[in-house]
C-alpha cells in the first residue's frame, strides 16, 4: 500500500530514497535522442546497496551497462558541460569524522559507461546533507547546496573536471513561519547562461539570493571562487520557494513554491539582475508542488504536482518568452503513487523519478504536451537521483 503524503512527509522525505527495482523493457515509443543515465542509488538501512549505475538510453529501450560505482548516498547528480565527468553529492552529516558533507567527480566513457575516480572533497564544516547542485556553464565552478547546513559551497574546477579543494562558503541566516522553516534551508540553485550569476533558493526563509560568482586563477595550479549575494528576493512568509528553471535567453526565470503551492516568473535584465516584482504569478490547485523543469527551447514547462484528491500529476505550460506569462495546456493524473522527486524533458519525453519509480511519458513534437500514459522503466530499489548525458 502506498504511503499517505502531505507536506510534512513529502519535505521530509524529499531527500530519501525508496525501493525500486532493475527491471527494465521496451515498448513501442516516439524515437527520441540517445543518451547515457546516470541514476543514484540509496538505502537508509542497507548501506552496501549506495552506489551509482549507468543505463544506455536509445529511443524507448532503457539498458543496464552493468557499471556501477560505490557512492554513499548520492542524492545528487550534476554533469560538466563540456567534459565527460559526473559529480555526486553525498548527502550525509559526517565526513572523515567532522561535520559535513562531501562531493566527488568521476570520470565516465561515453561508450561503455565505465566510471573512475577523479577524487572526492569534503564541505565547508557544518554543511551537512547537499541535496542540490550545478556546474556554471564555463565548467569552472560547482555550487552545492547544503540543506541542512544553511550553506551555499563553491567548488573551483580544474581543467579535467576533478574538483579542487577548499571551497568557498555563503552561510545563510533566517527563518520562515512554517514548522518545517525552523532555519535556513539552500534547495536549488541555477545558473546564468551568458554572466557571472547564480539564482539561489532558500525554502527556509522564503527568498531567491542572485549569487555573483568570480572564479579567479591566481596559478597554474589553483583556482579559486569568490562568490558573494548581490541581490535578494523576498517572497511570502510561509511560500517555501523551492525549484527553478530558466529560460535558455536568461531573460526569465520561474520559481515554484512549495508550501503555498504557486508558480511566479521574474524577469532578469542582460547583466543578470533579477526584478523585484514577478511578471506573472500562477496560484496552483494543489496540495504539494514539486519539481519543475523546461524543454529545449523553454516555451513548456513540466511541473510534479500532488492535487487536492491526493493523485500524482504533471501539469504542462506554455511560456511566453516576452511576457513571462504562464497558460496551462494539460494536467495528466498518474494515480495515487508520491509524488515525482525528479522531472527530466528529453526531446521526445518526460522522464520521472520518484519513490514508486522511474517513469517515463511520451511527449507530442508539436505543441510538448503529453501523450498517453505513463510507461514504468523500473520499479523496486532504492533510486534517489538521475542525470542524463547525451552521446
Amino acid at each position: 500500500m502506498s504511503p499517505v503524503w502531505n507536506r510534512r512527509t513529502f519535505l521530509s522525505n524529499l531527500a530519501l530514497s525508496v525501493p525500486l527495482s532493475r527491471e527494465l523493457f521496451a515498448a513501442p515509443r516516439p524515437a527520441s535522442s540517445s543518451y547515457l543515465a546516470f541514476v543514484g542509488f540509496a538505502s537508509i538501512d542497507q548501506p552496501q546497496l549506495h552506489r551509482v549505475e549507468v543505463f544506455r538510453v536509445e529511443g524507448a529501450r532503457w539498458s543496464s551497462l552493468q557499471k556501477s560505482i560505490p557512492a554513499v548516498n548520492p542524492q545528487a547528480l550534476a554533469v560538466h558541460p563540456h567534459l565527460p565527468v559526473l559529480y555526486a553529492a553525498h548527502s550525509t552529516d559526517s565526513h572523515m569524522h567532522l561535520p559535513r558533507g562531501s562531493v566527488s567527480a568521476l570520470a565516465f566513457d561515453a561508450h561503455s559507461g565505465v566510471l573512475s575516480r577523479l577524487g572526492e572533497e569534503p564541505l565547508a564544516l557544518s554543511a551537512t546533507h547537499p541535496s542540490h547542485m550545478t556546474v556554471s556553464p564555463d565548467g569552472r565552478s560547482l555550487l552545492v547546496a547544503a540543506s541542512t547546513g544553511g550553506a551555499w559551497n563553491f567548488f573551483a574546477l580544474a581543467e579535467d573536471g576533478a574538483i579542487l579543494r577548499t571551497p568557498s562558503a555563503l552561510k545563510l541566516t533566517g527563518s520562515g513561519p512554517h514548522p518545517l522553516q525552523s532555519s535556513a534551508r539552500p534547495h536549488s540553485i541555477v545558473c546564468h547562461p551568458a554572466a557571472p550569476v547564480a539564482y539561489a533558493a532558500d525554502f527556509g526563509s522564503d527568498r531567491i539570493d542572485q549569487v555573483s560568482s568570480v572564479s579567479e586563477a591566481p596559478t597554474p595550479r589553483q583556482r579559486i571562487v569568490t562568490p558573494t549575494i548581490a541581490r535578494r528576493i523576498s517572497f511570502e512568509p510561509g511560500s517555501g520557494p523551492s525549484h527553478l528553471v530558466l529560460h535558455p535567453s536568461g531573460s526569465l526565470i520561474a520559481i515554484v513554491q512549495q508550501l503555498r503551492p504557486a508558480l511566479a516568473v521574474l524577469g532578469i535584465q542582460s547583466n543578470g539582475d533579477i526584478s523585484d516584482e514577478p511578471l506573472h504569478f500562477l496560484p496552483l490547485k494543489a496540495e504539494l508542488a514539486g519539481p519543475l523543469v523546461r524543454n529545449h527551447s523553454g516555451n513548456r514547462l513540466y511541473l510534479a504536482m500532488q492535487t487536492p484528491g491526493g493523485n500524482r500529476a504533471v501539469a504542462v505550460y506554455a511560456w511566453s518568452s516576452s511576457t513571462g506569462d504562464l497558460r496551462r495546456i494539460q494536467q495528466v493524473d498518474l494515480g495515487t503513487e508520491p509524488l515525482s522527486t525528479h522531472l527530466i524533458a528529453t526531446e521526445n519525453e518526460l522522464i520521472m523519478l520518484g519513490p514508486a519509480g522511474l517513469d517515463t511519458i511520451a511527449l507530442r513534437p508539436e505543441d510538448g504536451s503529453c501523450i498517453g500514459t505513463p510507461r514504468r522503466v523500473m520499479k523496486s530499489g532504492h533510486a534517489a537521483s538521475i542525470v542524463i548525458h547525451s552521446v
